[in-house]
Parts: structure tokens; C-alpha cells; sequence
């Protein structure tokens, strides 16, 4: 049963790597499981969280020796990143609150939601990895003829 979900997870995730940028989960699971879009978003949501409670803790350690690393550092920049991480859990409850009240009295209701989740975590575990990369300096200008 693991593996059937571990393999699916994997289909799941080539097919939305393959969709326009606009598709989301829900759109995804539907493609993906003709039948069974239920189990396939819940799935994307599951692996999602997990997915984003390791990028949080990542983003969180690599703060925390910065600051052990740089004694001149903001004590409290790994509290500012807590903030963030509550900010983001609300806009997430709220926004995908918004698209299940949207999605009422339809049988998607609790797919939009469980999808949004999922959706919005990928953006936030984008976001971390994004801002845990190196700062690349620009490139120099080209100097005037």
C-alpha cells in the first residue's frame, strides 16, 4: 500500500511538473486519477505539509547557526521567522477557507480546499528554498565604449 502511494505521489508530481504553471492540485489529481482525484489530492496535500514542515525546520537551523556563526547578528531574526511561519499558517487557513466557501455546494468543496492547501505550501516550500540560496551577486555592467 506504501509503494502504490509512493508511486502515485511520484506520477502525481511528473504530471504536475508537466502542467501550465496556472494548474494546481486539484487540477493535477483530475488529470492524473480519472476516477479518484480524492485520494490523489490528499495525498499532494499530506506530502505538502510534510514537504513544508521540513523546509521550515531547514530554514529555521540554517537562521539559528547564521546567528551563532555571526556574534554581530540579530538575536531575534529566528523569532522573525516564526512570524512568518504563524503569517503564512493563517493566509493559508484563510485563503483556503475562501476557495472551499467558494466551492460550496459542490461536491469539489473539500477538494478546493484540501488543494489549496497544497498549492499554497509548494509556493511557501518554494519560497524558503528560494531564500535559503546564496545571494548570487549581479553581474557587472558593461563598462561604456
Amino acid at each position: 500500500m506504501r509503494r502504490a502511494c509512493a508511486v502515485a505521489l511520484v506520477t502525481m508530481a511528473a504530471m504536475m511538473a508537466s502542467l501550465p504553471a496556472m494548474a494546481g492540485t486539484l487540477e493535477a489529481c483530475r488529470a492524473a486519477q480519472a476516477g479518484n482525484a480524492t485520494q490523489c489530492v490528499q495525498a499532494a496535500r499530506k506530502a505538502a505539509q510534510a514537504e513544508l514542515a521540513t523546509a521550515e525546520s531547514a530554514r529555521r537551523a540554517a537562521l539559528r547557526a547564521r546567528i551563532a556563526a555571526n556574534s554581530g547578528a540579530d538575536k531575534g531574526t529566528a523569532m522573525a521567522f516564526d512570524r512568518t511561519v504563524r503569517a503564512h499558517q493563517l493566509y493559508r487557513q484563510a485563503e483556503c477557507d475562501l476557495q472551499r466557501r467558494l466551492a460550496r455546494n459542490t461536491a469539489d468543496a473539500d477538494l478546493a480546499e484540501a488543494a489549496c492547501e497544497a498549492d499554497l505550501s509548494r509556493e511557501r516550500i518554494g519560497a524558503l528554498r528560494e531564500a535559503a540560496q546564496p545571494a548570487t551577486p549581479a553581474a557587472a555592467p558593461a563598462a561604456p565604449n
